[in-house]
């Protein structure tokens, strides 16, 4: 469960960072120099990290909800092996 949580972080650092490098290539003043070009270029990468950016908002939660059930099951574990150590 750990190793799943680890990747889905590791996957969150690594989408950010394609949404800032996307969020720079816009904001250069020599994207592209013709004004309609860049007009329509711009509209189609804020299209396209705003879906990253949902896609990571989805993988905190999901990051949130395993660690949560790891919690979960280490919880269990342990009841059960004191349960089991009780009743010898």
């Amino acid at each position: 469960m750990n190793k799943a949580i680890i990747v889905l972080k590791s996957n969150i650092d690594i989408l950010t960072k394609i949404i800032e490098y996307y969020g720079a290539l816009i904001r250069d003043k020599e994207f592209p120099n013709s004004q309609g070009q860049k007009s329509h270029y711009i509209q189609a990468v804020k299209g396209f990290t705003s879906r990253i950016d949902g896609i990571v908002y989805d993988m905190h939660a999901n990051a949130t909800r395993a660690h949560t059930l790891s919690k979960l099951i280490t919880d269990r574990k342990i009841i059960i092996s004191v349960s089991a150590r009780y009743e010898s």
